[in-house]
């Protein structure tokens, strides 16, 4: 019995074509305008599912994998700075990841899902038995009944016995969703990767906002989620690549960063007055107001309607100035100091009007009361 022994023949013209049309299908909604969470959500329904149907009969050599994992960078990053890690990228939303669905993953899931069920006799696949049943002795009972294959294994049944050799724990213990399990497996600590993080914040508080608030908008969470990971698309990267300075759009006076755009430039002064003074909090101090803005941290004990007030407030901030930049960068419009300030106070009027309760702010008129006094 011969099963495709020669790998590369098989990627160029199975694995080969497919991954052209998937490059076809990215190309096509790569000018939609979606947030990262959104174009996962394209790579996990329209794209992916072209290279599972495959899988489920054979499986893509390293090599495959390496250019659909290439494909996919580009296309969830859109061009822009890709400074986050992939088993970041393949976690729970909560978890700080954008949910992508990791493709050698869902193989190995796969093939542990097809074990199990012939180990416990749900399937009947004598070829599968001829081929691993030898290397599975604590799952499947050796008997000389059978034909067993000893010589070099086929592509395919290689792979799954080594699925098993590496999981055969996970195969004894048979948990309900073996991807979420594998993937939790590779979950990395994010209090490194969050550069702004300080000593004692959980990074689950801080994801579990961001996707629970339902003030937020999804260009909203794309927005605080680049700031949490520090790849927010500005001109910094383009002044080290050519060694020159790009100066701040508002300013024209320093060089543009994170913090700069969203903290120390002068033109925002009058709008983090008008921040500090809707919060109607004691955030004076520098460091408060950073880490609502640049990681949403909000130091309340008064419930989730004010924390998610004042969450919302350093978001609509975020926003006028993200929108403020678009506009002088492609519209060449002069934003001042008061056009940012008036622009942002509409904002804010509008969510306070629609979406803010009465008690929420009778609770803020009487710890404003509070402070003064």
């Amino acid at each position: 019995i011969t099963f495709r022994n020669n790998r590369d023949p098989v990627d160029k013209e199975a694995w080969g074509e497919i991954l052209k049309e998937t490059q076809g299908m990215i190309d096509r909604y790569s000018n939609f305008s979606t947030s990262i969470f959104g174009r996962a959500n394209i790579i996990n329904t329209l794209i992916q599912p072209k290279l599972l149907y495959l899988a489920h009969v054979d499986t893509p050599s390293r090599k495959t994998l390496k250019q659909y994992n290439k494909q996919v960078r580009a296309f969830l990053f859109k061009g822009t700075i890709r400074g986050i890690k992939h088993t970041t990228l393949i976690q729970e939303k909560i978890k700080g990841g954008v949910n992508l669905h990791d493709l050698e993953t869902k193989i190995q899931s796969l093939r542990l899902k097809n074990l199990i069920k012939l180990i416990n006799k749900q399937v009947n696949n004598p070829i599968q038995l001829y081929y691993i049943s030898a290397h599975m002795k604590k799952h499947i009972k050796y008997t000389n009944t059978r034909p067993h294959f000893f010589g070099t294994l086929p592509p395919y049944y290689k792979h799954v016995v080594e699925i098993y050799k590496r999981h055969i724990d996970l195969i004894t213990t048979n948990p309900k969703k073996i991807y979420n399990t594998l993937i939790a497996t590779q979950q990395e600590p994010l209090d490194r990767q969050l550069k702004r993080l300080g000593v004692g914040n959980t990074t689950e508080d801080i994801f579990k906002d961001l996707h629970t608030n339902p003030n937020f908008s999804h260009c909203q969470r794309n927005i605080l989620y680049r700031l949490l990971f520090s790849i927010t698309p500005t001109s910094e990267g383009y002044a080290h690549r050519f060694g020159r300075q790009s100066y701040c759009i508002f300013c024209n006076r320093h060089q543009e960063t994170e913090e700069h755009l969203y903290y120390t430039c002068t033109t925002l002064n009058k709008l983090k007055v008008n921040l500090i003074k809707l919060l109607r909090q004691p955030i004076n101090t520098d460091r408060e107001l950073y880490r609502l803005i640049f990681l949403g941290i909000t130091t309340t004990n008064s419930g989730n309607d004010i924390r998610r007030y004042r969450q919302t407030l350093a978001q609509l901030y975020r926003d006028t100035i993200w929108e403020g930049r678009n506009e002088a960068t492609h519209n060449r419009r002069v934003i001042t100091e008061n056009a940012l300030s008036e622009h942002f106070l509409v904002k804010t009027k509008h969510y306070i009007q629609t979406k803010v309760s009465i008690t929420t702010l009778e609770t803020l008129s009487q710890s404003s009361s509070l402070i003064r006094t």
